[in-house]
């Protein structure tokens, strides 16, 4: 594994350049800053300012693929498999690895605080961890410094992004098996099938019972060949799902592992809970599959499916939300971009169809709108949201109306962002300018202070 954070404080501070001593950045320099990009002018007209930039350090022939706002780390994924991390708060450079061979698929990164990993003597080590993984591989890393803290083969050929409990790495497979690997040794613990069957086997055992109770011909006759239909629907059901892809990356929260196949199947797993290592608690067919990232949070769990509806069930035991009154939400295009939440509202992309903005407490829609793509920020009852041209739209969250437009000029990536730092917009372009975007009376970053930041 490379590492280029010698290189990348030399650049991240030369690139930083443009404030003086006494915190006042210079004009001249600012406006050289940002030459190809949105006028501060036009920003500020809607209340909002570049509050810092700064470039990653590139090597020859790289691009930025991919750009992530994940807790208090920003994430730059290149065309060559580096990673680099950068400080969200105030922009500074905190390190770059390769993570990957460039030829490898690497999926998007996951955050766990406070993952325990026991070292040679037996001792825990506590860290705040990111974790990647590719098709056969997963790897560890402390999040602030990027020391890589465990690297592992899957023994599997994982087919999506994985999670953890801190303890373990869950993966999704191609053979439409979902694994747990032991961070600490990787060693596989276990692997399972998407074989929930809800309530078939119960009825199966309960008719079995009646049946041989039973002393009237006539209603074993008709409990045997009841018996018979659901064996065979369950035999139809393990068949049709089994070896399905799993295509949603599997999510951990609160001691459940949350998994969903192209087939429709979805399943719900504790981890570690009183009945062993794992229990599958809850789970449900759908007419289609389910390819989008999850959402689960303490009002419930939220998942796509490409039969067009998005599904709302409390995320303990699988029961529907009542206050879901009219049932899964609709839409008329496939929602295959993630969803995206905050206190009040879910927010769905749908590919040739619209973003639509659904109160999450009763699951009816706010508004929609037909060239909203992605929320990029927010916060007092407004939403930054970037469009299909590159505009960012200044939404009202509860009616949807949109109060100004600017186009955001040069830039490239924008990172999703509903975060406890929503209020700011990051941005990046494909050679690796990172940009801060602000409400003003958040006080500008000069060079100076990025280089010198009160602790």
């Amino acid at each position: 594994m490379r590492s280029y954070i010698g290189l990348a404080v030399i650049v991240a501070v030369a690139s930083l350049s443009g404030g003086c001593a006494d915190n006042k950045p210079k004009v001249i320099g600012e406006e050289a800053r940002y030459v190809g990009f949105t006028h501060q002018d036009v920003l500020k007209k809607v209340g909002l300012q570049y509050y810092w930039d700064m470039q990653v350090p590139l090597g020859p022939g790289e691009r930025v693929g991919r750009f992530f706002a994940i807790d208090e780390n920003l994430y730059c994924m290149t065309n060559q498999n580096n990673v680099y991390a950068v400080d969200a708060a105030v922009g500074l450079y905190r390190w770059g690895n390769s993570v990957a061979n460039s030829n490898q698929t690497l999926f998007d990164p996951i955050h766990f605080d406070n993952m325990g990993v026991k070292n040679r003597g037996g001792e825990i080590l506590v860290f705040n961890g990111v974790l990647f993984n590719t098709l056969d591989q997963m790897m560890v890393y402390e999040r602030s410094k990027g020391i890589l803290v465990r690297q592992w083969p899957l023994g599997f050929s994982a087919n999506t992004t994985g999670a953890t409990d801190g303890k373990y790495f869950f993966g999704g497979g191609t053979d439409g098996l979902y694994y747990c690997l032991r961070i600490t040794d990787g060693i596989q613990m276990w692997k399972l099938a998407m074989d929930y069957l809800g309530d078939l086997p119960n009825q199966i055992a309960d008719l079995s019972t009646r049946y041989k109770d039973s002393i009237d011909d006539r209603e074993k006759l008709y409990l045997q060949g009841r018996m018979v239909l659901l064996t065979l629907r369950m035999s139809s059901e393990v068949l049709k799902r089994f070896n399905d892809l799993i295509t949603a990356p599997v999510l951990y929260y609160n001691e459940r592992l949350f998994v969903g196949n192209e087939a429709g199947q979805f399943l719900v797993t504790k981890i570690d809970g009183e009945k062993g290592p794992y229990q599958k608690v809850w789970g449900f067919a759908s007419p289609g599959g389910f390819r989008a990232p999850f959402i689960v949070n303490a009002s419930g769990c939220y998942m796509a499916c490409s039969d067009k509806r998005i599904y709302a069930k409390n995320y303990l035991n699988g029961a529907e939300i009542t206050s879901w009154k009219d049932g899964p939400f609709m839409t008329e295009g496939l929602v295959e971009k993630p969803l995206q939440a905050t206190a009040h509202g879910l927010y769905a992309c749908a590919t040739d169809d619209a973003f639509y903005a659904i109160n999450i407490a009763n699951g009816k829609q706010m508004w929609k709108n037909p060239d909203a793509r992605l929320i990029v920020g927010g916060g007092q009852d407004k939403l930054y949201v970037l469009d299909r041209n590159n505009n960012l739209l200044i939404v009202n969250e509860t009616s949807g109306a949109v109060s100004a437009s600017l186009p955001m000029t040069g830039l490239d990536f924008f990172a999703a962002n509903t975060g406890p730092m929503a209020e700011r917009i990051y941005a990046a372009t494909a050679s690796g300018k990172i940009f801060c975007i602000a409400p003003l009376r958040a006080s500008h970053k000069t060079a100076e202070m990025l280089r010198n930041p009160v602790k």
